[in-house]
């Protein structure tokens, strides 16, 4: 059980958020002045000045040790493991006093068989998800031995759904049994009925719905081409259709599609087009041919047909092991009445893995 001696107590400004694996009562001089905490309640704490004479142990940064979803990661880049905190910094442990009780504590002594775990969990863009959100509902929580912690519930989030440009951080302070294993207390994150955990331990990533996007981080190249299409007996010298393939990208998630099935990723084909005809209608397919002959059209994401703006992105779901593929655009369209088909452009694009940073 938890004890507590005697200082001025402050009105609670902390926001709600710390881990209780189990109960901690707070005691005073005598037993009369002692109460009990609720049970899996907690709270956040703003700084660390608070916690003197604390030792930090500090985690690694890498692939094993982050925790990434689109437009975000997280990791955690120390701990301390200590047996009592202040009054001030831990005083959301408790849940109610007395009504007659003076609440003159100096400080929290962990309940027996427990340690207060201090964590410091930083946030910043992804280097291995997209840099943009998704705009699903998202949550975060605490788990500790598999029990969520209440007050942590959303603790860890996207800054206003927008994602991470800069760099956050937050400092957790957990009730943990002694000796804790390191995939028994781990911040959860779900987007898309995709779930991940990060031990708030020793950082490690304990577990990942989407475990294959660390493990393939693919980028993509494609040949130059361009077209430019006219037809002198309806519009003399004007250009009725032109443009170029601008880029290409993979994504494993996607607005407002979601994560890509398990062993797929996302192939976006990004496109530009011109006309000095403003009736004319562009008709063509676009198809993307594998090595095996197979065929695959874009998906539908809304909006205009694919490839039929100035500006576009087509996207396709492609195995995560495609390599490489051809893209082809049937340039056939519609004007004053009159079909026009002006062949089909194709080029060679390839997805190949990220060299490792």
């Amino acid at each position: 059980m938890a004890h507590v001696a005697m200082h001025p107590r402050r009105s609670t400004r902390i926001a709600a958020a710390i881990a209780l694996a189990s109960g901690l009562w707070l005691s005073g001089c005598s037993a009369d002045s002692a109460t009990e905490a609720a049970p899996l309640s907690g709270t956040t704490i703003s700084a660390t000045g608070a916690l003197p004479r604390t030792t930090y142990d500090a985690h690694p940064h890498d692939r094993e040790h982050v925790l990434e979803v689109p437009g975000a990661a997280f990791w955690v880049n120390q701990t301390a493991l200590t047996d009592s905190v202040p009054w001030d910094v831990g005083a959301d442990l408790v849940e109610s006093l007395p009504e007659d009780a003076e609440p003159t504590f100096d400080s929290i002594h962990s309940s027996a068989g427990e340690e207060f775990l201090i964590v410091q969990v930083l946030g910043a863009a992804p280097t291995t998800m997209p840099q943009e959100p998704l705009y699903f509902p998202h949550e975060s929580r605490v788990l500790v031995d598999g029990e969520e912690v209440p007050g942590l519930h959303g603790a860890i989030a996207l800054e206003s759904s927008g994602g991470l440009s800069g760099t956050s951080e937050t400092w957790l302070l957990v009730s943990v049994p002694e000796g804790s294993a390191p995939d028994s207390v781990v911040l959860e994150f779900t987007q898309d009925d995709r779930t991940q955990r990060l031990s708030l331990i020793d950082g490690t990533r304990v577990e990942s719905d989407v475990e294959e996007y660390y493990d393939t981080v693919l980028t993509t190249s494609h040949e130059e081409v361009w077209w430019e299409y006219r037809d002198e007996t309806l519009r003399g010298d004007l250009i009725i259709t032109a443009g170029l393939v601008t880029g290409a990208q993979v994504t494993p998630a996607l607005a407002p599609a979601g994560w890509a099935e398990p062993g797929y990723t996302y192939l976006g084909v990004e496109l530009g087009h011109t006309s000095q005809v403003r009736e004319f209608t562009h008709t063509g397919q676009i198809t993307l041919t594998f090595q095996d002959g197979s065929q695959l059209e874009p998906i539908d994401l809304g909006g205009q047909p694919a490839g039929t703006a100035q500006e576009s992105t087509v996207w396709f779901s492609v195995p995560l092991d495609t390599g490489s593929a051809t893209v082809s655009i049937e340039q056939t369209g519609s004007l004053d009445g009159t079909k026009l088909d002006f062949g089909v452009t194709e080029f060679g694009i390839t997805l190949e893995p990220r060299p490792a940073s």
